[in-house]
């Protein structure tokens, strides 16, 4: 059997204290093999941006484990922690959430690069960021704060230069 990229064990997140406990998620168990994608969908208020938190990372769970290649993201620490960190990603529905109209295109797409020290310099992260977009056949204008593509797209293009090595 393959190990999943991926798996959330019996997760339960709650909030609150007392009397007054909220259980976002309760018992929330899937499996993610690599190269799958995964969408959560549901009403709003069923804990679909708890679950997304709590499988990247983002948010502890109350109960249960998240496992990242077989191994408890509770207990990672330093490369492999990082590797976790690059290799899962939430991409939000509402690109108005996620998107900040002041910063150029470049300037989105380069944040996660130099995060995660993937590139030493701007001429790099612009080279990374161009060669990327060739490759997956987006026409990207880095200079401009909106270029008239629809956000949504624009998240999606934002997930692009995750590249884990």
């Amino acid at each position: 059997m393959t190990v999943p990229l991926l798996a959330l064990e019996h997760v339960t997140r709650t909030f609150g204290s007392g009397r007054r406990l909220v259980r976002a998620v309760d018992d929330v168990s899937l499996a993610i093999a690599p190269a799958e994608i995964v969408c959560l969908v549901g009403e709003s208020g069923c804990g679909k941006t708890t679950t997304g938190k709590i499988a990247a990372g983002l948010l502890p769970p109350t109960s249960g484990r998240v496992l990242f290649e077989g191994e408890d993201v509770a207990t990672l620490r330093g490369a492999a922690y990082d590797r976790f960190r690059r290799a899962v990603q939430i991409v939000h529905q509402d690109p108005y959430a996620s998107l900040n109209p002041v910063h150029t295109v470049y300037e989105i797409l380069s944040a996660p690069l130099f995060h995660h020290r993937l590139v030493g310099s701007r001429a790099e992260a612009r080279e990374r960021i161009t060669s990327d977009a060739r490759t997956y056949r987006i026409e990207l204008q880095l200079d401009v704060r909106e270029d008239g593509r629809p956000r949504w797209r624009r998240t999606w293009e934002r997930t692009i230069p995750r590249r884990l090595q």
